[in-house]
């Protein structure tokens, strides 16, 4: 009968010690869960920030301007796929869509003072502000699963011409 008492209290000792640590990971998991920060790109303001400092450093960081094209959204992506294809015919070779982007030619209009996100009609924007009242500009912002990823105002690639002579 004594080591009956023995065997349950040494089994009640080892029950107590795993709900403890079970309890201890949870409480460290949802500790570490409520701590995490969202990415950068989260956020309309962030991925544009992001986008910004990525193209500020494109003159020294060679990767820097690929990195930006990877906060672009779709329309964006696809006017620089169209002109990179265009340019890989003509140069008989492959051009990324990311060597539209001339590293090293970014230059704000204005200097950043504000930015907010508005939305009008379902659509997204950042309202980015200076310090004079006409230093104000709207991006479009659009999302793609968890990121935010930047629309910018290209033009699109002119048509093609085709002579009816065959170019003779």
């Amino acid at each position: 009968m004594i080591s009956m008492t023995k065997r349950s209290e040494a089994r009640l000792r080892f029950l107590a010690r795993s709900a403890r640590l079970l309890f201890s990971c949870a409480t460290l998991s949802i500790t570490l869960a409520g701590c995490s920060r969202p990415a950068p790109d989260a956020t309309c303001e962030g991925a544009l920030k992001l986008w910004i400092e990525r193209m500020e450093a494109s003159a020294d960081q060679p990767g820097a301007v690929k990195e930006a094209s990877e906060l672009l959204g779709p329309r964006t992506t696809a006017n620089l796929q169209e002109r990179a294809r265009r340019s890989s015919q003509a140069l008989g070779r492959q051009v990324a869509p990311s060597e539209m982007i001339a590293p090293g030619r970014f230059e704000l209009h204005f200097r950043v003072k504000q930015m907010r996100t508005v939305t009008q009609g379902g659509s997204s924007f950042v309202e980015v502000t200076g310090d004079r009242a006409d230093e104000k500009t709207l991006i479009e912002c659009v999302r793609s699963g968890s990121s935010a990823k930047i629309e910018l105002s290209l033009p699109e690639p002119p048509p093609l011409f085709k002579a009816g002579d065959g170019g003779l």
